[in-house]
């Protein structure tokens, strides 16, 4: 077994294969506490009594005689209790924060999120009836630009904490961004709910992260599972392997997580650059290499044919709300739903029903950031009761005391010709309606013609 080590500004795995990473709610309520008086309850008890009567035979009897008898009757008692009944609080509104990148080079990203927000918002307050065990509340989103740099990152998490108080905020999809709000953050006892996947954002001991989305990690490992299944699926054997990653911890991490892989099947796998001279059995995209964007096959063209790429949203997953989602995503914004949007997509579901179980949990304090975190930790969702599940890649979200999903998985996208289009269509794990993955490349030497 060969393996070669390098590293890249770029992130192809070769196969002779080539797996490439590149990377591309405050307290804004008001408690409707009216007090509710006592209650006064009557209750009416039949009571049995016995008295003796005494009869006397009329005059001129033989004899007068005494004939003590019982007779039963019913007495009415009534007894009055005071109840207290515990006043529930109705809260009309909580303001959650979405931050983003919405201007500059990664702006393509956090515009879509905002998109993606909006709409989701809006489906839980008008068609899901806002968070029910907090008596309806509707949910009010304020966004913020966090720039390009963990300063500004900060800077905007500072500045919509200190004017609008949310209990929880999304956000900031570039990594070192997301790191620097997470500083801030998690100072201010807010809960982050981020759609970045760096590893370390969850291990570095702050109390107030949570991720439903796949780490950078998970990516790696998806990439290699399907490469390898899709090896033994077509009888092939791959003897030289290439990991190229960006010289960023995100890239790192996602190499670090297809080398696992690899080794646990026996096969070594080394981070390297290998002159691209020779045409490989697969190039496999792992993590935000956008190889499948649209925009990206747009610009690409042929040259991202075949390519895949592991996703962190399943925009095909036939599950009803997920079709549904996309479905009002196209009519609203006239595009399918990138990963970007897509991960907003359940992330705000997840923030929906850790508030449904705050309430449930802590009627009294349900936005107290301990009581929320609680909830957040109290989630178990699965596809048949969740929203949040249905839009999720494993329809499973679980959090462990990290914050991040121990169900958390990717699906893999390929670019395929279809009708005369370079198209991206889900290939792994389950394949969308009429479509199989292409595998290995055809203009690979060692393809069967």
């Amino acid at each position: 077994m060969r393996y070669f080590k390098g590293v890249s500004t770029t992130t192809l795995i070769v196969i002779a294969v080539i797996i490439s990473i590149l990377i591309g709610i405050g307290i804004g309520y008001g408690i409707a506490s009216a007090v509710v008086a006592p209650t006064t309850v009557t209750t009416t008890v039949s009571v049995p009594t016995t008295e003796t009567v005494t009869t006397t035979l009329a005059p001129g009897a033989t004899a007068t005689v005494t004939v003590t008898e019982t007779i039963t009757t019913t007495a009415v008692q009534t007894i009055t209790t005071t109840v207290a009944v515990k006043p529930t609080p109705k809260i009309k509104e909580i303001t959650i924060g979405l931050l983003e990148p919405l201007t500059g080079a990664h702006a393509v990203f956090g515009l879509e999120a905002k998109q993606a927000a909006e709409l989701m918002v809006d489906i839980i307050n008008n068609e899901l009836g806002g968070i029910k065990s907090l008596g309806g509340a509707k949910l009010k989103l304020v966004v913020e630009d966090v720039g390009e740099t963990p300063e500004t990152g900060k800077l905007a998490a500072e500045k919509i904490i200190s004017q609008y108080h949310p209990p929880i905020v999304l956000g900031a999809y570039i990594s070192r961004i997301t790191a620097g709000v997470a500083e801030v953050t998690n100072r201010e006892k807010v809960i982050l709910v981020m759609d970045a996947l760096v590893d370390y954002l969850t291990q570095k001991g702050w109390k107030y992260v949570f991720r439903a989305a796949p780490k950078a990690s998970d990516h790696g490992r998806s990439a290699a599972r399907f490469v390898l299944e899709m090896a033994k699926k077509h009888g092939l054997t791959i003897k030289t392997a290439v990991v190229m990653n960006e010289d960023s911890i995100f890239g790192h991490n996602v190499a670090e997580g297809a080398i696992e892989v690899y080794f646990h099947d026996g096969v070594l796998i080394a981070k390297a650059i290998k002159g691209m001279g020779f045409k490989p059995m697969f190039i496999a995209g792992a993590g935000a290499c956008g190889y499948t964007d649209p925009d990206s096959i747009k610009a690409a063209g042929d040259a991202v044919l075949w390519y895949t790429n592991t996703y962190s949203y399943n925009p095909a997953r036939p599950t009803p709300w997920n079709q549904y989602i996309v479905k009002k995503f196209i009519e609203r914004y006239g595009k399918l739903p990138t990963e970007a949007g897509g991960i907003i997509f359940y992330s705000i579901m997840v923030v929906k029903e850790a508030l449904e179980k705050a309430g449930e949990m802590f009627p009294d304090d349900p936005l107290n950031p301990d009581h929320l975190r609680q909830a957040f930790l109290a989630l178990d969702l699965e596809d048949k009761f969740s929203i949040a599940a249905q839009l999720y890649p494993t329809g499973r979200i679980k959090f462990n005391e990290n914050g991040d999903n121990i169900y958390a998985g990717t699906a893999v996208l390929q670019v395929q010709r279809i009708g005369g289009e370079l198209k991206p269509v889900v290939v792994w794990p389950d394949a969308e309606p009429g479509v199989q993955p292409i595998f290995p490349r055809p203009d690979w030497p060692g393809a069967k013609g």
